[in-house]
């Protein structure tokens, strides 16, 4: 029989092996990818194998909705700094090489497989991770797979390194060969490709042309999807068999699309002022701006075209300047058009390339070729000369066209009872080249009707296009005396009095005395030298005067009298003051009443205040600015001082610059001489947009920050606090906005406007509500750095001390060590609850570890029995019952070595005799 040392022996080495074997197992799996990856590949030519990475987790939220933790698909997302996947071939003599992430936990490594090496491939992986839930490796993960190498070689002419244009058709070349490195032709065997990743797999191509050695097809297309990643397949195969008998394989990657916007499309005049430029005329100059908004563009094109029936024309083409990666800019005058061949539509169509891709926008236009304008007298008499003044020109600038720009240019007079009374045409008319104006002049006799009389201007242009434009005239009886202004505009700015004229003409040849009476605006209006004499067929400005005693806008009318006749006209007058919106003393606002402003970007921009003094002629207003509330750090005021003296008007220039993300109020206060103030609320709304952000990723920044890890140390769940890290741009491009994003925490920054390349800048990092003890978050400007954060999270577990205390108290006797540990305990309780109150959270930590260390060690020596709630303080790190499975392997593992030692008789010779004895 054994010896008690014998089986001790056993029992030892039983035990040993079972926890090593317990403990063995790692918390991520990796799986061969079958779907992705081919049965056969070909020696001494590339492979591209694909592997499934997973890693157990302990948070049910992270997967299917049945409080079940199942493993999630392992992406680089979950990785911390600190991990290896590798893939080595030939595991004896292989050197391992780094996984690359292909989509949702596949990963894929790229090697060529050759018959000397042999077939083994081994796949690890180990690492910790950043996502809460998501399991540390523990041990390494590892497979090893057995390659199955055919008999064909499959050699692809190209090399497939760059990347391609969604959908673009290419031409494959392969040579298939055996073993023994003989070409395999069309009789021997067949070349067939596809493409596959873990969304799609597309329709099998035959390449199926042989000539001199090569398999090939011109018309193969790569999958039609941007900015996605395949593996291409090309296999060969037996035609005798119909097996595979070789494959090799490539990464293909699919360049992104891309894609602009045209920001800029804009002209100063020439266009009209409508906000988008839909019309424009011939020679305006449009200013252009064309931004990249995805991928790179090489160069930016601008091709001009004109419409007709037979489709369009190309009129002109010019290459845009680079300002940047991403914009594009130039300026191109609208053609001249024949419009008698083509339409008035011009487009403008807009062509990003970079290498076989292009992103096209098109942008239309109307032209608008000339316009007709009667600048004449709207009043004659008769028997007076009417000199007509007609203008032919360009629309929106205005600018004039002599009349070589013209075939035909008809002007017709009809008198008040629609009788033709008078025609010209480009032989009775002329063109003034100081005055920009086609001039012709007439005489109404006076036999003719007074009354209206109307100009009809017809204009036709060198391409054949006509215009009309209907107008109309005044004639009145040579019976008048006079004629003075029919009304008159004026402009009061202040509360003085103002000096206006009044045009009049004498139309007799004699003196005439003029009486005039003010109506409406008695009070307000002077007329000087009332009555007034105006010399022989004189002209002649009569003068009134203004004194307002308000500004406010006012109307009213002056009738002039002859009084030796009767005749009288009325000239109507308008008043127009400043719109002063707010106003403080002689200190005037006009044209709004706030500044409230939205920036998408933190590029630096303006708004302008209307300042009008409004006092005495000769006199001023002196002020003081000053920028009140939150918003005082984002905007500055150009070239104003203290006591700035104004006496007339002026345009504040207000700079914004906006810099953290978020809503900023405040005023803008002008404060007077006389102790008034003038204030101007004034709000700025900053919401950085994607353009932002997506200049900012094409920039070269690469960012650092120090400390890399942050320990927020105890804190009371749902506290808050700040931590300072200093950040550095290690790039060559300054950063303009910082963006912090994390799962695990709420956190704001003091980060200021920018950080320029090369500088540092230490922020206040502000965490609020903190719940979790362990997480992570990113700093982005430009480029993400990660830090990690822990905490010791402290909650108020008060009331459960006491309910321990409570269920000892009746289990402990009266008198014992046990009962005056407990009575100290209320007064560590006490002290434990003034310390989270205090916010000595490292305090109030260990004086609960103090008293739950007692309470344990009270309830182990009173009773054997659990108690009703057991210990539900110390589930949060116990971590118990993971080893329950263990301990039950390790028990079934020592009753079957127990009963296989009793029931083993070893013979002499045996392998066991020598340990297990006689």
């Amino acid at each position: 029989m054994p010896s008690i040392k014998q089986k001790t022996f056993f029992l030892l080495t039983v035990c040993i092996l079972a926890t090593t074997l317990g403990s063995a197992a790692s918390n991520w799996s990796i799986y061969d990818n079958t779907g992705l990856n081919t049965g056969v590949v070909s020696a001494d030519s590339p492979t591209v194998q694909v592997v499934n990475i997973t890693a157990d987790t302990t948070d049910t939220t992270l997967t299917p909705d049945d409080d079940t933790a199942y493993p999630v698909q392992l992406t680089p997302d979950y990785l911390s700094e600190n991990y290896n996947i590798t893939a080595a071939y030939n595991a004896t003599n292989g050197t391992d090489s780094d996984l690359t992430h292909l989509k949702n936990g596949m990963w894929y490594t790229k090697f060529t497989p050759n018959n000397t090496a042999g077939n083994k491939l081994l796949f690890s992986a180990n690492g910790t991770t950043t996502k809460q839930g998501v399991k540390n490796s523990n041990e390494e993960a590892n497979i090893t797979k057995t390659l199955n190498i055919g008999d064909y070689t499959v050699e692809l002419q190209d090399k497939y390194d760059k990347p391609v244009k969604a959908g673009m058709e290419f031409e494959l070349e392969a040579v298939v060969t055996d073993q023994s490195d003989n070409v395999k032709d069309d009789s021997e065997a067949s070349v067939e490709a596809y493409f596959t990743n873990p969304d799609e797999t597309t329709t099998t191509t035959k390449i199926d042309n042989y000539e001199a050695g090569e398999f090939y097809n011109s018309r193969v297309n790569y999958p039609d999807n941007p900015n996605s990643t395949y593996l291409m397949h090309v296999k060969a195969i037996n035609d005798t068999t119909g097996d595979t008998e070789g494959t090799t394989s490539r990464i293909i990657d699919i360049a992104p699309q891309v894609k602009g916007e045209i920001t800029g499309f804009d002209a100063e005049g020439g266009c009209g002022t409508q906000e988008e430029v839909s019309s424009c005329e011939q020679g305006a100059t449009i200013d252009i701006e064309y931004s990249i908004t995805s991928a790179e563009a090489e160069n930016v094109n601008l091709s001009i075209f004109a419409f007709n029936n037979s489709g369009r024309t190309r009129l002109d083409t010019m290459n845009l300047t680079e300002d940047s990666s991403t914009l594009f800019s130039g300026s191109v005058q609208v053609p001249d058009i024949n419009t008698s061949k083509y339409d008035k539509e011009i487009e403008f169509k807009f062509n990003a390339t970079n290498r076989n891709r292009e992103s096209v926008d098109r942008r239309n236009i109307t032209l608008n070729t000339f316009t007709i304008d009667d600048r004449s007298s709207a009043t004659t008499y008769l028997g007076k000369e009417y000199e007509l003044n007609i203008f032919l020109g360009k629309p929106f600038s205005l600018d004039d066209y002599s009349m070589d720009r013209f075939n035909n240019i008809e002007v017709d007079i009809d008198d008040s009872n629609g009788t033709n009374y008078e025609r010209f045409t480009m032989n009775n008319l002329s063109y003034s080249e100081t005055e920009g104006v086609v001039t012709a002049s007439t005489v109404i006799d006076e036999d003719n009707p007074t009354g209206s009389y109307s100009l009809e201007i017809t204009a036709e242009n060198n391409y054949g296009e006509e215009k009309t434009e209907v107008s109309g005239f005044s004639v009145k009886d040579a019976d008048a005396t006079f004629e003075t202004e029919e009304n008159i505009e004026v402009e009061v700015n202040r509360l003085e009095p103002a000096t206006f004229n009044i045009e009049a003409e004498n139309l007799l040849q004699q003196e005439n005395e003029l009486e005039a009476e003010v109506t409406e605006l008695e009070d307000q209006i002077t007329i000087n030298d009332n009555p007034i004499t105006l010399q022989p067929e004189e002209d002649t400005d009569i003068e009134i005067e203004i004194n307002l005693t308000e500004l406010n806008d006012k109307e009213g009318e002056i009738k002039f009298t002859d009084a030796s006749t009767n005749y009288n006209q009325t000239t109507e007058i308008e008043i127009d003051t400043p719109d002063c919106n707010r106003q403080a003393g002689n200190l005037c606002l006009e044209s709004r009443d706030d500044i409230d402003v939205t920036a998408g970007t933190t590029s630096e921009f303006t708004e302008t205040i209307d300042l009008r003094y409004i006092g005495e002629q000769d006199g001023s207003v002196t002020y003081n600015t000053t920028i009140e509330g939150e918003i005082s750090p984002y905007l500055s005021i150009e070239n104003e001082s203290e006591d700035t003296e104004l006496s007339g008007s002026k345009e504040v220039t207000v700079t914004f610059q906006p810099e953290a993300t978020g809503t900023y109020t405040g005023d803008i206060v002008f404060d007077t001489e006389s102790g008034e103030e003038l204030t101007v609320p004034t709000t700025l709304n900053y919401q950085p947009n994607e353009d932002e952000n997506s200049n900012e990723q094409n920039k070269d920044i690469s960012i650092s920050a120090d400390p890399t890890s942050l320990d927020l140390g105890y804190l009371q769940e749902g506290s808050s606090t700040t931590k300072t890290v200093t950040i550095t741009n290690n790039g060559e491009d300054t950063s303009e906005s910082l963006s912090i994003t994390s799962d695990d925490y709420t956190v704001t920054s003091s980060f200021q406007s920018q950080l320029a390349a090369g500088n540092t800048q230490e922020i206040t990092l502000n965490f609020e509500d903190v719940e979790e003890e362990n997480g992570r978050i990113n700093l982005d400007i430009g480029e993400t750095t990660s830090i990690t954060v822990t905490a010791n999270i402290v909650t108020n577990r008060a009331s459960s001390l006491r309910d321990r205390k409570s269920r000892l108290q009746s289990q402990v006797e009266s008198g014992s060590t046990q009962q005056q540990d407990l009575t100290e305990i209320s007064a560590q309780i006490s002290n434990y609850e003034t310390a989270l109150t205090a916010e000595n959270y490292e305090e109030a930590q260990e004086t609960y570890q103090e008293i739950d260390s007692t309470l344990q060690r009270i309830s182990s020596e009173t009773t054997t029995t659990p108690p009703d709630n057991p210990g539900e303080e110390n589930n949060e790190n116990s971590g118990g019952l993971p080893i329950l499975p263990i301990a039950g392997a390790v028990i079934a593992l020592l009753l079957i070595g127990f009963i296989f030692y009793e029931s083993y008789i070893p013979e002499e010779g045996d392998p066991l005799y020598s340990v297990l004895g006689e």
